[in-house]
């Protein structure tokens, strides 16, 4: 760190500044994630770590789709330069995919942070992100350095949850909620891939949550349910099992990625679910 001063009228105040002796426009000191401290050794600021071989969070040893070992889209130093959700400043973890959501719905997000600490709840006002919901898109500088090297090609886009206080568009009570474009139709057509980048919404249906006459403790469960598994098929999570058209996995693998939903549903992601959750992810 370097202690510099500034002066102006009678007012003088000490700035710390980071040392950066190698040219690689990240602190030689490193940076402080949550409570992780990221070292910037072998760092280069256009570098997308979290693309560079097995995802370093992944739980579950399988390989990934065409797309699947794709980064975050978040390159080093924008990592440490960090982000601003819910008007907070915070710096993220170049060796964890980071997720971000952009939310209407007040209640049925925050139950997935203990699951997926690398996600991160945007204001859904679009204050935190640009038109196109692109996270990173601060990256022009016409000043000395010039622009983020590399970042022209990684683009990364909010997950967007509406609460759609109506029925889906064929009024079936049944479905609670839908990822556009659809990831699964409940046919024999091949699940597709997606990504934040490629969805262009999540609808959560109030009037389908209605339409069975649950209790207000029975709906906030389903609610949690829908959102997560929504989300699940935002960033290229298939149905368990891996096949659209297998149905419920029942008993103790019950998940919240199951075909079919209902009250005894766990409404949080296993370790599968997270482990592909980790695995999929990408820009």
């Amino acid at each position: 760190v370097i202690v510099g001063t500034t002066q102006g009228g009678n007012d003088t105040a000490t700035l710390h500044i980071p040392q950066d002796d190698n040219g690689n426009w990240l602190p030689d000191g490193g940076w402080l994630a949550g409570t992780v401290w990221i070292q910037d050794f072998g760092m280069a600021p256009g570098n997308d770590e979290d693309n560079n071989g097995p995802d370093l969070q992944r739980i579950v040893p399988r390989q990934p789709p065409s797309l699947g070992q794709v980064g975050d889209g978040l390159l080093n130093f924008e990592e440490y330069r960090g982000f601003v959700v819910r008007g907070e400043h915070r710096r993220t973890n170049p060796f964890q995919k980071d997720l971000f959501i952009s939310s209407e719905l007040a209640a049925g997000i925050a139950y997935a942070f203990p699951n997926l600490p690398t996600t991160h709840w945007v204001r859904e006002d679009g204050s935190e992100y640009d038109v196109t919901r692109v996270i990173n898109f601060n990256y022009t500088n016409t000043g000395y350095g010039g622009n983020i090297p590399g970042h022209i090609d990684y683009d990364q886009r909010a997950l967007r949850i509406l609460q759609n206080m109506g029925f889906n568009p064929n009024n079936d009570p049944s479905v609670l909620g839908a990822t556009f474009p659809f990831l699964c139709q409940y046919t024999s057509q091949a699940c597709s891939d997606m990504t934040p980048n490629e969805t262009c919404k999540i609808e959560v249906y109030e009037g389908a949550f209605a339409a069975h006459g649950w209790s207000p403790v029975e709906t906030d469960h389903m609610r949690k349910i829908t959102t997560g598994h929504e989300v699940g098929h935002g960033i290229h999570i298939e149905h368990r099992p891996t096949s659209c058209n297998d149905g419920t996995v029942t008993g103790t693998d019950s998940s919240i990625m199951d075909a079919f939903v209902d009250l005894l549903t766990p409404a949080t992601y296993n370790n599968y679910d997270i482990g592909q959750i980790r695995l999929h992810l990408r820009f």
